[in-house]
């Protein structure tokens, strides 16, 4: 009977295994996909159209610049990034999904005051190392790339999906510096829920009666072991 019990403990937890969602993500890319190194005289605005049909299903998002690096040491190195329903139009089309505007590295976020801001990123990586030259050691200041990874919020989430009831939204990013870059993405990670239908559970009575058939036959071939 205790075996019975395990059986039906292991079929429990794959029948549930078998509806659990599956997370699926899709990635988005502006067009340049450096965004022109986010060149510091000008802002940007990226449009970003998706399939999603039904924002509920977002569980999660990532920004990614990979290797970003501004071009100088700097110690007020800013590089603002914000999320609209909309994503404004600029003067400057660079792509069907990009438009720039020209500021001349105005300090403070162009876009200030509007949508919903997601991040201040800042050049903060530097540090100072020694070299030999001329038969002196001279500190030099080393200013490495990095990789820029913002993981959504709970509360930067349920802005996207206020924002995706129309199935567009976008990001504007606005750079007082000039921050090189090898690419900017989007990672939207949505549930995916199985379109199968779970294994039918047996009605109480149907599994009661299958119970009691599998003991009766258990209990019949040790009362022939005992005769024999």
């Amino acid at each position: 009977m205790k075996k019975l019990a395990l059986l039906m403990m292991v079929m429990g937890v794959l029948m549930g295994q078998s509806a659990r969602a599956v997370v699926v993500s899709t990635t988005y890319a502006p067009n340049p996909s450096d965004l022109q190194d986010l060149d510091h005289s000008y802002y940007y605005s990226w449009a970003i159209a998706t399939n999603i049909t039904d924002p509920t299903t977002i569980v999660g998002a990532q920004l990614r610049i990979d290797n970003i690096n501004d071009w100088a040491v700097e110690s007020n190195d800013h590089l603002y990034v914000r999320m609209f329903d909309e994503a404004p139009t600029l003067g400057t089309r660079l792509s069907s999904n990009v438009t720039r505007g020209t500021d001349y590295e105005g300090s403070g976020d162009a876009f200030a005051g509007q949508g919903a801001p997601l991040l201040d990123y800042s050049d903060t990586n530097d540090y100072t190392d020694w070299v030999l030259r001329y038969g002196w050691w001279r500190p030099v200041t080393v200013n490495p790339d990095e990789d820029l990874v913002y993981d959504f919020t709970a509360r930067d989430l349920s802005i996207l999906a206020m924002f995706l009831q129309n199935g567009s939204f976008g990001l504007t990013f606005d750079p007082d510096c000039h921050y090189c870059n090898s690419g900017i993405s989007l990672v939207l990670y949505t549930e995916d829920h199985p379109s199968s239908p779970p294994p039918a559970v047996p009605e109480p009575a149907t599994g009661l009666l299958a119970l009691l058939g599998v003991g009766g036959m258990a209990g019949l071939r040790r009362l022939r072991r005992r005769v024999a």
